[in-house]
């Protein structure tokens, strides 16, 4: 049986990720794959380095057919992690270090969202909420176990629960970074900033404070209108909030100055989709998106499922 941990992005994916290989190598002797496209996977099975009836976990984000065709098929089980998509917006500014309007402009929210109506709809899936996973992670746990087919104790709950809890993880980060450290790897250079280790996946600065409503200090008003538009209905229909009045009241422009404001927020917002449109056109067609946009002028997509840059590779040792 196989794993997919293929939560939003910053809500926990890693978590559910090192939970279920935890238990799939204590209780069915399986083995855990990291980070893999559903192209790695799809080249996994094909070359029978990944066998159908071998337990194995692996983590990704993104849609795609050959992950969908295994649950389908009854050959694996999914676990899915959400949260409120404002937060995920500010904490990948954090996390990659980029401006919010940048984050944006590239498309995540719009991956987020497609993501998360392809993953809602797979069959075989536990879909877990952020907040429910940080304040009650035992009973995380043991719901995980029941999806592999497994029952744990209260107390075998809360071991496992302890083994990843916040300060456990933050221990692992900070040895990572001593480790990068002593390998002259400077954590301020953009290019190490996906660093990671390979047997938990956790980046050098993956964790954060923990908690939910850091939008509301990090994400300005038009990034909130932005933001807004694309996922208002959404934040209604997970239980977020109740309406829009959240949004940011529109200061008093005239007729003119309301166009182009409202010209300016439709561009932006096309540009965003054409880019997730044509990030996940590169991961059914990446050659032909290459030259398509080679043609163009434009720079190539990252190579990687993970958001806008490529997971750099383990310290050296």
């Amino acid at each position: 049986m196989h794993v997919f941990c293929v939560g939003m992005y910053r809500s926990c994916s890693t978590w559910q990720y090192q939970v279920a290989s935890h238990l799939v190598e204590r209780y069915f002797q399986g083995r855990r794959l990291g980070f893999r496209s559903g192209d790695d996977y799809a080249a996994l099975t094909r070359s029978g380095e990944l066998a159908e009836d071998e337990w194995a976990v692996l983590k990704s984000h993104e849609k795609d057919r050959r992950f969908a065709h295994a649950l389908a098929k009854g050959r694996a089980l999914g676990l899915y992690a959400y949260r409120d998509v404002r937060d995920v917006v500010d904490s990948l500014a954090f996390k990659l270090r980029l401006p919010v309007s940048t984050v944006i402009q590239q498309g995540l929210v719009h991956r987020v969202l497609a993501n998360d109506r392809y993953w809602r709809t797979r069959p075989r899936m536990l879909i877990q909420r952020y907040r429910v996973i940080v304040n009650h992670p035992a009973a995380a746990v043991a719901e995980i176990a029941v999806h592999l087919g497994l029952h744990l104790t209260p107390d075998e709950a809360a071991a496992v629960a302890e083994e990843y809890s916040l300060e456990a993880n933050r221990r692992r980060t900070a040895a990572m970074k001593e480790r990068m450290e002593a390998c002259r790897l400077d954590a301020a250079d953009p290019a190490n900033h996906l660093c990671f280790d390979a047997q938990t996946l956790l980046h050098w600065n993956h964790l954060r404070r923990g908690d939910d409503g850091g939008w509301r200090t990090g994400l300005e008003p038009r990034h909130l209108e932005l933001v807004g538009r694309l996922c208002g209905t959404w934040l209604i229909r997970r239980g977020y909030e109740s309406d829009r009045s959240w949004m940011p009241a529109r200061p008093r422009m005239s007729l003119s100055q309301a166009l182009r404001h409202e010209c300016a927020l439709r561009a932006e917002l096309a540009q965003a989709f054409l880019r997730a449109t044509l990030y996940f056109a590169s991961l059914r067609a990446p050659r032909a998106v290459a030259l398509l946009r080679r043609a163009l002028g434009r720079s190539p997509l990252p190579a990687s499922s993970e958001p806008l840059a490529r997971p750099a590779p383990e310290p050296r040792r």
